[in-house]
C-alpha cells in the first residue's frame, strides 16, 4: 500500500483551512471541474413548495426549488437555473459532461439524473431509484473501479438524522442496480474511491454536543471504519468569517455574526490546481444554515489517507 505523510504527528495532520462564508440559506452543494473551471452546484430551497423544514433561499424568485452552478473564482457568476422543482442537487463531471443527481421533492420517493454538456440545456430526468415507502435526500456520485457508484441517502421517516446510505451502480449512467448488502450510516454522504478504498464523509453528533463531519473507509461498501484521529470538520467561530469575494448585505453580515452555530456538515470535495477545494454548511442544524468554503494543501488521496494511521 502506498503511504503518505510518514513523518507527521497528529498535530501536523493535513487540515481544512476555512476560507469564509459566501451565502445564507444554502446547504447542499459540491464543487466540480467542468471544462477546466471550478464550479459549485447549489440546491436552492423554497419552503413549502419542496417540503423542506428549512427556510427558503433569500434570492429564490421562482417560488419553487431549483438548482444552479456558481463559479468558484467569481462567486457572483451563476449558470441559468435548471431542475426547477427538484431538490438535493449533487453534481459529477466527466469528459465535458455534467451529471446531477436530484430528488423530485424534499424527502421524495425517488432519485433522478439530469445531464448537460453546456450548463444550459438539460436532459429529461432519468430514474435511478424509486420506492413510495421511502424518503430520499442527499446523494454522491463517483467513479470506482471502472463503473459509476451513487451513494443514496434513504430514510423511512422525516428524521434525516436517522437515515442510512445505500449504493447503486451503473456502467453507463442509464441502467442502475442497487448493490446488495452495501450500506452505511454515512448521511449526508460525500464519497470517493482511492486505490481500492472507499472513503465516506458524514455527519456525526447531536443537538446537545453539536454536529461535526467524520471520515470513514471501507473495502466493500459494507463494513465501515471511522478514523481514530477525530473530525475532518468541526464548528467554531472561524465559520463566521466572511469570504473576501462574498457579496453580502450589512443585514446578512449581522445575521451571520449573531447566528447559532453547532454544526459543520454537508461537505463537498474536489481536487483542483494542486489543492483540495471544500464546500460545507454551518449553523443550527434546524433551518438556519450558511454556505462556506475551505481548502486543504493536499490531493484528495493524500487527504483521505492522512486520517488513517496505517495509511500515512
Amino acid at each position: 500500500m502506498e503511504k503518505f505523510c510518514t513523518d507527521l504527528g497528529i498535530g501536523d495532520m493535513i487540515r481544512i483551512e476555512k476560507k469564509g462564508t459566501i451565502d445564507l440559506d444554502i446547504v447542499e452543494s459540491n464543487p466540480i471541474i467542468f471544462r477546466g473551471r471550478l464550479y459549485l452546484v447549489e440546491y436552492i430551497r423554497q419552503r413549502g413548495e419542496d417540503g423542506s423544514p428549512s427556510r427558503s433561499y433569500h434570492g429564490n424568485r421562482f417560488g419553487k426549488p431549483y438548482c444552479r452552478f456558481r463559479a468558484w473564482d467569481d462567486l457572483q457568476q451563476f449558470s441559468a437555473p435548471f431542475g426547477v422543482g427538484y431538490c438535493f442537487a449533487s453534481a459529477f463531471a466527466e469528459n465535458d459532461r455534467i451529471v446531477v443527481t436530484v430528488t423530485e421533492r424534499w424527502g421524495g420517493s425517488g432519485f433522478y439524473l439530469l445531464e448537460s454538456d453546456d450548463m444550459e440545456h438539460w436532459s429529461e430526468p432519468r430514474p435511478i431509484f424509486a420506492d413510495p415507502a421511502k424518503r430520499c435526500y442527499n446523494s454522491s456520485l463517483f467513479k470506482a473501479d471502472g463503473r459509476y457508484v451513487n451513494a443514496l441517502e434513504i430514510g423511512s421517516t422525516a428524521d434525516c438524522l436517522d437515515n442510512a446510505v445505500f449504493f447503486a451502480e451503473s456502467k453507463d449512467l442509464v441502467s442502475w442496480r442497487m448493490i446488495p448488502g452495501a450500506s452505511g450510516r454515512l448521511a449526508p454522504p460525500e464519497l470517493c474511491w482511492q486505490d481500492g478504498w472507499y472513503f465516506g464523509l458524514a455527519l456525526r453528533g447531536d443537538y446537545t454536543q453539536g454536529f461535526h463531519t467524520d471520515i470513514f473507509r471501507s473495502r466493500d461498501l459494507r463494513t465501515w471504519e471511522a478514523s481514530p484521529l477525530g473530525p475532518v470538520l468541526t464548528f467554531g467561530d472561524e465559520d463566521r468569517r466572511i469570504h473576501p469575494r462574498a457579496a453580502l448585505t450589512p443585514e446578512q453580515r449581522r445575521t451571520i455574526a449573531e447566528a447559532v452555530n453547532i454544526n459543520n456538515s454537508d461537505i463537498g470535495l474536489c481536487e483542483y490546481a494542486g489543492k483540495l477545494c471544500v464546500s460545507y454548511s454551518w449553523g443550527d442544524q434546524s433551518g438556519h444554515e450558511f454556505l462556506a468554503l475551505g481548502e486543504a494543501a493536499a490531493t484528495l488521496k493524500e487527504f483521505c489517507f492522512n486520517y488513517f494511521p496505517d495509511m500515512r
